[in-house]
């Protein structure tokens, strides 16, 4: 293959195309499968499948009308269109249970200004009013006053609401008895006790069920948008044991269920032991109650939370309390109260977090209901197991001197999370683990957290304190991959005489500022592995990338260094042509000066001052001019011996440019400038060659057209190699077969080649 120049890459000397198109060829398809794997395998790592891969869609079961179906339709339709005929239709109004909500919000008061014995309380709000005497009111009341009747054996069926006035108690002691109350689409009766008292009771091995109950479905009730049945204790006292409540309450806290609430703090309380509850809003709902005991308690999949103790209730104690699913926190202790104490509890897969107790002030200024600005306090959780909650164990939020102590955490994210500002926070004894975040996190200005005595485990760090105040102290801490100890920002922290144990860079990490005070820890179990390694572990397409990335990291230094080793082997070239072109004219010095020696003839004349001409080069020492004066040019004689000498002297005198009386090789022809000594200046393209002796000539290659330039036009070697492209080697390769092949005598019937 030719280039524009007419040369071939042989002729050129350039064998390196073929390798740097091997080079790209294995660059390309390098990138090729590192693109492949990132598709293919990419995906298999993270366990999603390929795009292309959709299920493959399966046809849906034709449904099956039950017989008589098509007939019932076909009738509504024709009720309906009657309906639109006669202007008669309304749309279905969709239930709103807040509607229902401030419905008994309005009976219940307007119940309060009706006076004891009145009818309207039964003909205007469908409630039967227990008012105040001595003895209890019980179940043969309910009875008779047409609120209750039997439905079954051992069983009673509630079709009329009940408020119980204070002064009065109503005593249900009936174990082994279910009581239901009515509870469907047209409406639901509760059992209020306003300022009253409600005792209900059963049996330690039978206990009383109450239950919210759809009469027209045979079923208890599960709708809670239409509403449902409830118990409520308002500013009285509720007493229960072993009692089983479920299918009850909807909306609000107040109709949640079993709710006890206080118009002002100290007018109501509860009394509580061996109380379950299932399936309701909420398990137990507690406000602006005071000196309150929960015993045993137990709620399974109550629609919010399984105890709530809100509005600024005080002296409340929690013991044994089972919560199971809660759709919201598992317990919620909030809302101004104090005082509470939550022992050996249980709470597992809660959908928000197992307990959230929050001390946060009510107000944080002047306020129309004039609460305080002073946050909740006395808080105190002591044993008890918190596992699986969604979004953690225990969240403790601006709550002052609370104190946890042997709590058992088994959690996915945070076990324990202490959220500032707050006053004194213990945790004490304690085993907390969390299988992806951090054990114990305390921030945003606890001040101070004495953390002690406990076993922590987590990941990314055991226990992380942000800007609080904290000692650490005699506590396992372990971390599956990162910290054992992560602190945060500014604030006083001791870490000390800890056994620090786990996989990472740091036990003890420190960043914004942070600058805790470390001793005394045992970290013989430590395992040193860098962040970056950790995290590239977690991104496991990281690695891919950085596979990908190999190919330039590697491959520009490559190509550098082979550059740089080319521009040297460049220039070990050219100083080996140099120096072989130096030693030719060298020996061809010394040959011209022992054949003047031998043969002398008469000096020719003076050359021109302008002339140029190059010094003879020693092969031992540097090339220096030499000054030569006149000599006569030897005539020309064979050497049959060495039929090649005098070519290569012709062309090492033809290598070293135009001199001021060339002597014409044998069968090269010479224009009179060339001959003549004139100095011939230096071509800037083959244009300017095609001038003096080159003019109007045909050449049948390039390589002739070379040829003629150096031997009849006297240009230099070094300047027709660069102006053709052609490594000066083979350039003067080709000269000295020029002048071989001038020098044998023609063939008869040959024409000689210009």
């Amino acid at each position: 293959m030719s280039a524009p120049d007419g040369f071939t890459r042989e002729e050129r000397g350039d064998t390196t195309l073929t390798r740097h198109v091997l080079g790209r060829v294995v660059v390309v398809s390098a990138i090729a499968v590192f693109v492949l794997l990132i598709v293919f395998v990419g995906p298999l790592i993270h366990q999603k499948g390929y795009p292309w891969d959709q299920a493959s869609p399966t046809a849906a079961p034709v449904p099956t009308l039950p017989p008589g179906t098509a007939a019932a339709v076909a009738t509504a339709m024709s009720g309906l269109a009657a309906q639109v005929t006669a202007g008669t239709y309304a749309p279905p109004v969709a239930p709103d249970p807040a509607v229902a909500v401030a419905r008994e919000d309005g009976r219940l008061a307007g119940l309060s200004r009706v006076a004891p014995g009145d009818p309207a309380a039964l003909s205007t709000f469908g409630t039967v009013v227990l008012a105040a005497r001595d003895a209890p009111y019980g179940l043969s009341d309910l009875v008779d006053a047409g609120a209750a009747a039997p439905d079954g054996e051992n069983t009673w069926a509630l079709t009329r609401n009940v408020v119980v006035r204070a002064g009065a108690t109503l005593s249900l002691v009936q174990p082994g008895a279910t009581l239901r109350l009515h509870s469907g689409s047209d409406g639901f009766v509760s059992i209020v006790a306003w300022g009253g008292s409600l005792d209900l009771h059963g049996g330690a091995d039978a206990p009383l069920t109450i239950t919210g109950w759809d009469a027209e479905a045979g079923a208890p009730d599960d709708a809670t948008d239409d509403g449902r049945a409830y118990l409520r204790v308002r500013d009285g006292v509720l007493t229960m044991s072993d009692v089983h409540v479920d299918h009850l309450g909807f909306w609000s806290g107040r109709t949640g269920g079993l709710a006890v609430t206080g118009s002002d703090t100290g007018s109501a309380r509860a009394d509580l032991a061996r109380v379950s509850s299932e399936d309701s809003h909420y398990g137990l709902f507690l406000s602006g109650v005071v000196d309150t005991t929960v015993t045993s308690f137990s709620s399974i999949a109550a629609e919010v939370s399984g105890v709530a103790v809100t509005g600024q209730s005080q002296r409340v104690a929690l013991s044994g309390v089972d919560i199971d699913a809660s759709g919201d926190d598992g317990i919620q202790v909030g809302g101004g109260s104090s005082t509470v104490g939550i022992g050996d509890a249980t709470v597992r897969d809660s959908g928000e977090y197992g307990l959230r107790l929050s001390g946060r002030a009510l107000a944080t200024g002047p306020t129309a209901a004039g609460y305080g600005t002073d946050r909740s306090s006395g808080f105190a959780v002591k044993g008890g197991t918190f596992a699986d909650n969604v979004r953690g164990g225990l969240l403790l939020e601006e709550a002052d001197g609370t104190i946890l102590t042997g709590v058992t955490a088994r959690e996915t994210a945070a076990a324990v999370r202490a959220n500032g500002p707050a006053k004194r926070l213990e945790i004490v004894g304690c085993d907390l683990t969390s299988s992806a975040e951090p054990a114990v996190v305390i921030a945003d200005g606890v001040v101070p957290a004495v953390v002690t005595g406990n076993v922590l485990h987590g990941q990314g760090a055991a226990l992380r304190v942000a800007a609080s105040v904290a000692d650490v102290e005699h506590n396992d801490i372990t971390v599956g991959l990162g910290n054992a100890v992560a602190v945060v920002g500014e604030g006083r922290v001791t870490v000390a005489k800890n056994v620090l144990g786990g996989i990472g860079q740091d036990a003890v990490a420190t960043s914004d500022g942070a600058a805790p005070t470390v001793q005394g820890n045992d970290t013989r179990t430590w395992e040193f592995r860098s962040d970056f390694v950790t995290w590239l572990n977690a991104h496991p397409m990281a690695w891919m990338w950085l596979s990908v990335l190999v190919i330039p990291l590697v491959g520009v230094p490559l190509l550098w260094r082979r550059r740089v080793r080319h521009r040297q082997l460049r220039r070990l070239l050219e100083q080996a042509i140099v120096q072989y072109g130096q030693q030719r004219i060298a020996a061809y010095g010394v040959d011209e000066t022992a054949t003047s020696t031998e043969e002398p003839a008469a000096a020719p004349a003076p050359a021109p001052a302008s002339a140029s001409a190059e010094p003879a080069v020693t092969p031992d020492a540097p090339a220096e001019p030499v000054p030569q004066g006149p000599r006569t040019p030897p005539p020309a004689r064979p050497h049959p011996a060495r039929p090649a000498t005098s070519a290569r002297a012709s062309v090492s005198a033809a290598a070293s440019g135009p001199s001021p009386s060339p002597s014409p090789s044998p069968g090269i022809a010479t224009d009179a400038g060339a001959a003549s000594g004139a100095p011939v200046a230096r071509p800037r393209s083959l244009a300017d060659l095609r001038t003096g002796a080159l003019a109007d000539r045909d050449f049948d290659s390039m390589r002739q057209f070379a040829v003629a330039a150096v031997l009849e036009a006297g240009y230099p070697l070094s300047t027709i190699s660069r102006m053709f492209r052609v490594p000066a080697w083979r350039l003067q390769t080709w000269l000295e077969e020029a002048v071989e092949e001038a020098s044998r005598p023609p063939e008869p019937g040959v024409r000689p080649r210009r």
